[in-house]
């Protein structure tokens, strides 16, 4: 790419402010998640289409961030926070709000848009660029986040069905596996935290809260919120070091054998 060119890719890239104190920044977002958005915004290889290539050994320069953190951070804007695609074959990022945010209504901006639309490789990438470009409200549905690692998004949905399950068994609750209530479980499993982790922080606040004040906070959204999780992971257990629990799987194995 000629330097002009790259100077005029830099050039689109557009971070108001208001990111920072954006209500799902601040709520959803952990530092690494702001840092990393932040760096897809601003790119140097960023497009006027808001998608663009860049591989992931690029994104690890850039960033000095680990392959494995690299991948996983993708894995959370796709599917938990769903702010991107990222196609590994192509490796081409696009912004899904970024024409919001950086189009303008002049004709000739838009004519370039459209004629730099035409170099992503992607074609249900260039379709939404092109459609998101023309369309009037509603705005087009994103294309859907391709199934990555053998089906790891699959797994992360049955342990998080796993977890909500054993919430109600303990609580006699009813909370649904619908994705409001399992976001925040995969978004934990992602970042690194593992299924034991999960069930000792449901087991212990149970414990801690039933029959207080504090029981109504007992639901996966506040259990599993960034802000939260990991000060509960990290809160001295006051069960002391020896526990039947020490294991996720025997907690899930022993509330599913009692069911039967």
């Amino acid at each position: 790419m000629k330097k002009g060119a790259e100077s005029m890719a830099i050039s689109r890239s557009q971070l108001s402010t208001s990111f920072w104190t954006d209500e799902k920044v601040r709520k959803d977002f952990t530092p690494e998640d702001r840092l990393f958005y932040v760096y897809l915004l601003t790119s140097p290889k960023s497009s006027i289409t808001g998608c663009y290539p860049v591989s992931l050994p690029r994104m690890e320069s850039d960033t000095g961030f680990s392959r494995e953190t690299i991948l996983k951070l993708l894995a959370r804007f796709e599917t938990v926070h769903e702010v991107i695609r990222y196609d590994q074959d192509t490796n081409e990022v696009l912004i899904l709000n970024w024409g919001r945010y950086n189009w303008t209504d002049s004709s000739d901006f838009r004519n370039g848009v459209r004629n730099a639309a035409a170099e992503i490789e992607n074609v249900e990438f260039r379709a939404f660029v092109l459609d998101q470009l023309g369309a009037e409200a509603p705005a087009p549905a994103a294309p859907e986040p391709k199934a990555k690692d053998g089906g790891k998004e699959d797994q992360a949905t049955k342990v998080a069905d796993e977890i909500i399950d054993f919430m109600n068994k303990l609580s006699g609750k009813r909370f649904r596996k619908i994705e409001s209530n399992r976001k925040g479980i995969r978004a934990r499993l992602a970042e690194g935290y593992t299924e034991m982790d999960a069930y000792t922080v449901v087991k212990r606040k149970w414990a801690e809260w039933k029959g207080t004040d504090m029981e109504q906070y007992f639901n996966p959204e506040t259990l599993f919120r960034p802000s939260k999780f990991e000060k509960y992971v990290n809160a001295p257990d006051k069960r002391g070091p020896s526990s039947k629990y020490d294991n996720a799987r025997r907690i899930y194995e022993e509330f599913r054998n009692e069911e039967r």
